[in-house]
């Protein structure tokens, strides 16, 4: 073995090894307390832009309204007064959890405090005036109701809804929940799931295939070695510098895995294909690191940069993912460098069994070689380019989730039942509540877009306003005199006295709600253009609020970043190809 600097470096690795051993050690038990400490962050966020129209108009909201958060129950009842009286209860002792701001029975609770005869008569007029939304005929005879649930911005999603359902449970009635926060709290499972048991499928897959390509378990180990420390450390890195994970990062580490064991393979089979030579083992990892060193060092570099390109996409987990995955790929290369051979150095001599026979994989890239190669790279390329020219991204967040799971049953039912399962609001500029001005546009606006299947039937200040007057004044508009329209009014909230809340911010916003029957890009577009058609109709700003809005955003520019980001990641390959390499053609 030649005295120089890749020697030395082997030397120092037998001499010095539990030096690097318990680096490597206190690095890994710091990253996994970091790991054990972190939260996890089930906000879509990951999937959002830093900046879009869709976000300021939900910081707005939230502003004016103090959130934009809503939880639907759809619940059965027998629709008798006491059976609403228990639902109130109910509503009474979610309010009170720590993470809810307000919730709303179907019927007010000092509505339900009125003789019986009142309250049935109120419960018949609120049911009119609603067009049949208070209480939902079912097939049995029974009805559906709903409840409104409003957590705090603050929300510990994962927590809360098992709480919430645990409630619901224990009541013996059939229910269904929609809303962001139920979504979010479903993904916190799913998240936790997703950094218990893939790991280890992750590693137990690479196992197998390791097993069968170099025959020996101790050598896998070996190989799988380098990617598991980069994505514990990568894991323990984001734990410490962010202290929370997303379902965007979570990923990161099985990205790392994958590619660092990667790196582990070359190095262990190289060491193995020396030792079989019958090479001393000092031999066989100077001569690997002689010949495969600088490719390993190369194929570190070059995937840092694929991922470090992905800093060109504007959302903030993206980029995070981007880093921590470039990151962890140093690491898991660094590991390779030094983990395997310290360790080979360390143990008894591995025990390597000859080849019985050259691999088929070998065979059949050799017999390609030349045309035939070339000619099957371009039909992939050509097809791969005819599929990329007609890629479209239409991801939402109901897409996080597979259709056979609770969620999607959920949305499914209350769709069914109600027209819609979304919750997604419209603001508008309104000086009060009865602000004549906002008044036509928004009724023409939710005409439209329940005519087009877009949603269930609004649910506003004038859509309960025109309900009243054409169920008891068989009136078409609402009148316009200001002393009908303050009657009305009083009308409307001794039936909710809390109905403005909702509806209407002191700062000169109203608000109305609609739930969409799908979050599809085409449904939220129309929705979207539906409202700006009427905005320019009638001189009346109304926008559309939701994170369904700001994920729609982002699937519009994904594909032009995706291709900026696949140009920049070219790039920075070629150079480092060309600077490593000396040489503009084989880079």
């Amino acid at each position: 073995m030649k005295r120089n600097r890749l020697s030395a470096y082997v030397e120092l690795l037998d001499k010095r090894g539990k030096i690097f051993l318990i680096s490597f050690a206190l690095l890994m038990i710091t990253a996994i307390v970091g790991i054990v400490l972190v939260k996890i962050d089930t906000g879509f966020s990951a999937f959002m832009p830093r900046e879009s129209d869709a976000i300021s108009r939900i910081e707005k909201m939230n502003q004016y309204f103090g959130g934009s958060e809503q939880l639907i129950v759809l619940i059965e009842s027998d629709g008798s007064v006491g059976d609403l009286k228990k639902l109130a209860e109910l509503t009474a002792e979610i309010a009170i959890l720590e993470d809810v701001d307000k919730a709303e029975p179907p019927i007010p609770a000092s509505v339900l405090n009125r003789p019986v005869e009142q309250v049935e008569a109120s419960v018949s007029m609120m049911n009119e005036v609603s067009n049949g939304r208070i209480l939902m005929e079912r097939d049995d005879g029974g009805f559906w109701t709903m409840l409104k649930i409003f957590p705090i911005t603050e929300v510990k999603v994962g927590k809360f809804t098992k709480k919430l359902e645990e409630m619901l449970a224990e009541t013996g009635r059939a229910f269904f929940v929609s809303g962001e926060v139920y979504l979010q709290g479903k993904l916190f499972s799913y998240i936790l799931k997703i950094v218990i048991f893939l790991p280890p499928i992750a590693i137990i897959l690479l196992l197998l295939v390791f097993v069968i390509n170099l025959k020996s378990f101790r050598a896998t180990a070996l190989s799988l070695l380098p990617g598991i420390i980069g994505a514990v450390l990568t894991l323990g890195l984001l734990s410490w510098v962010y202290g929370e994970i997303s379902v965007a990062s979570v990923l990161t580490p099985f990205l790392v895995i994958v590619l660092g064991s990667a790196n582990g393979l070359h190095i262990t089979s190289h060491i193995v294909d020396r030792l079989r030579e019958g090479a001393h083992i000092r031999t066989a990892i100077y001569v690997t690191l002689n010949e495969v060193g600088t490719p390993v060092v190369l194929a570190t570099l070059t995937t840092m940069a694929g991922f470090l390109s992905m800093l060109l996409i504007k959302s903030e987990t993206m980029q995070i993912m981007g880093i921590g995955a470039s990151i962890g790929i140093l690491l898991s290369g660094v590991a390779a460098w030094v983990m395997i051979p310290l360790l080979l150095l360390r143990q008894k001599p591995l025990k390597v069994k000859p080849k019985t026979k050259e691999s088929a994989v070998l065979i059949f890239f050799r017999r390609v070689q030349g045309w035939p190669a070339i000619t099957i790279t371009a039909l992939i390329i050509g097809v791969a380019t005819f599929g990329a020219i007609n890629l479209k991204s239409d991801f939402s967040m109901l897409d996080i989730f597979k259709k056979n799971t609770e969620v999607h049953r959920n949305m499914d039912q209350m769709t069914d039942i109600t027209g819609g399962a979304m919750p997604v609001a419209l603001i508008y500029p309104a000086t009060s509540a009865l602000d004549i001005t906002p008044e036509k546009a928004l009724l023409e606006f939710e005409q439209r877009v329940t005519e087009a299947g877009l949603a269930s039937e609004g649910n506003s200040i004038y859509s309960f306003l025109g309900s009243i007057v054409k169920a008891q004044m068989n009136m078409d508009e609402i009148p316009s005199e200001p002393f009908m329209r303050q009657m009305l009014l009083s009308r409307v909230k001794q039936m909710n006295p809390n109905i403005l809340e909702n509806f209407y911010s002191s700062e000169g916003y109203g608000r109305a709600m609609y739930s969409l029957v799908n979050l599809n890009g085409a449904t939220l577009e129309e929705f979207e253009e539906i409202a700006g058609g009427v905005s320019a109709e009638y001189g009346v700003n109304l926008e559309p609020v939701s994170n369904a809005f700001a994920m729609k955003d982002m699937n519009d520019m994904m594909i032009h970043q995706q291709i900026r980001s696949l140009i920049l990641a070219v790039l920075l390959v070629l150079v480092i190809s060309i600077i490593t390499q000396r040489s503009l053609k084989l880079g």
